[in-house]
């Protein structure tokens, strides 16, 4: 072999023998000699999976229905053996589940999974489908992430008391509480910030009875739900009761409770800005006071009878049409002897008012809708040579103004035609506010 080394390669049916450099070729058929290409990878199909979930109103509370429908798609051509399985999961949880197992070619292949969960606890509740391929011939694939917000059942809390709105002190007090629908937990009863008790609920409803100290009340019932992944925690509106109320008139300082709140909203419809605060306090005094001089009432600052039923017979809620139709008015009452000033509908300011003798048609305080025609801050009557700050003339002579006799003797005395005031301070901030022009309306309610 002349000691060298030899290398044959082949090319069809051809050897080329390389010998000590030298390159020979011979002819040399191999006859049954199979010469196999290089193996090739082959990469598995793709795969699609999807996934619905329905309803998807914004509403769904505890114990909906979700439908789930899944799906895993290949479009590999003339698929076969398509094997593995198909999920839907929330977390680790599996919902659903299905084999997929297809023999028979096609160009495409859908594998469907539905199925239908009701969902008993609230939030957000995360789904994906999933298809785990059964061979390395297919790829896995998963949906996009459905998230879905199931929210708690809405509950509400109604509350009453036995008897209702007052006590006679010392007496008991029932709380109930009822609440819709009728779920299971406890009813945290409270007195504003004061907790009184926790009571459970049987059958939707919570009672408490207890002997409330005198004074008024601000009792609420808080629904804790025993399932607070089901039912959402609820309040009820806030109940007022008294114990130890004013039951009967008169009223005095002290009296409480709703027969005082009836006293000031009286003294309210009758142009007598008060706080209603259901305590007799020294504001609703004064304002007793003010509203019985108006009446030729003894001036006492206690509501009796008599000063309860005029302020009832007295009142009024709504205003004329005259007053409220445009943006700014004087509306002068003669019956209530209240002049005031609206602006867009609501009330400013309140003036105590007196008018024209009625012992003379000359002097009597005309009636009727008229304009603010002139302002004078100064001015004085030639003709009665008195002085009438912050007049504001809405017929002839007649204006609206300050008076020092009104302020003086009250409703001993009378004017000449004008509406009297006497309150500095009030006719003044009128007088600031009013423009000429501004709508002045007199009548009798």
């Amino acid at each position: 072999m002349l000691g060298s080394s030899l290398v044959a390669r082949s090319r069809g049916s051809v050897v080329t023998v390389a010998l000590a450099g030298a390159a020979l070729v011979l002819p040399v058929t191999l006859a049954g000699l199979a010469l196999a290409p290089a193996a090739s990878a082959v990469s598995p199909e793709p795969t699609t999976t999807t996934l619905t979930v329905t309803p998807t109103r914004p509403d769904r509370i505890v114990g909906t229905w979700l439908d789930f429908h899944a799906t895993v798609t290949t479009a590999a051509p003339n698929a076969t053996d398509f094997t593995g399985t198909l999920n839907i999961t929330e977390g680790t949880a599996t919902i659903a589940t299905t084999p997929v197992n297809v023999t028979a070619g096609a160009t495409t292949i859908d594998v469907p999974l539905a199925t239908s969960v009701k969902v008993n606890v609230a939030g957000v509740h995360t789904y994906v489908a999933r298809f785990t391929p059964g061979t390395s011939d297919y790829e896995a694939s998963s949906s996009a992430s459905v998230p879905i917000t199931i929210v708690r059942i809405p509950t509400k809390v109604a509350l009453t008391t036995v008897p209702a709105a007052a006590v006679d002190a010392g007496k008991v007090l029932t709380l109930r509480a009822a609440v819709s629908p009728a779920a299971g937990g406890t009813i945290r009863f409270t007195d504003g910030a004061r907790v009184l008790r926790s009571v459970g609920i049987v059958k939707g409803v919570a009672t408490l009875r207890l002997i409330p100290a005198r004074g008024t009340h601000n009792f609420r019932a808080w629904f804790v739900p025993s399932k607070p992944g089901t039912y959402a925690a609820s309040a009820s509106p806030v109940v007022k009761a008294t114990s130890g109320a004013a039951r009967a008139l008169p009223l005095g300082a002290g009296s409480f409770g709703p027969l005082v709140v009836l006293a000031q909203s009286r003294l309210v419809w009758n142009g007598i800005p008060t706080r209603i605060t259901g305590t007799y306090d020294a504001a609703t005094i004064a304002g007793i006071k003010r509203f019985q001089g108006k009446f030729n009432l003894r001036a006492t600052g206690v509501a009796d009878a008599r000063t309860m039923n005029l302020m009832a017979k007295l009142a009024v809620r709504v205003l004329p049409r005259s007053c409220t139709s445009v943006h700014m008015s004087i509306c002068v009452d003669k019956t209530r002897k209240i002049a005031q000033l609206v602006i867009d509908g609501r009330v400013v300011i309140s003036l105590d008012a007196r008018f024209g003798s009625t012992r003379s048609p000359a002097l009597e305080t005309r009636e009727g809708v008229f304009r603010v025609q002139r302002k004078d801050a100064t001015h004085v009557s030639s003709e009665y040579h008195t002085p009438m700050p912050w007049a504001m003339f809405f017929s002839g002579g007649q204006a609206v103004h300050y008076s020092k006799y009104f302020a003086a003797v009250g409703y001993n005395g009378a004017s000449h035609g004008c509406v009297n005031t006497r309150d500095w301070n009030g006719v003044k901030k009128m007088f600031s506010l009013v423009k000429i022009g501004t709508r002045v309306v007199i009548y009798r309610s």
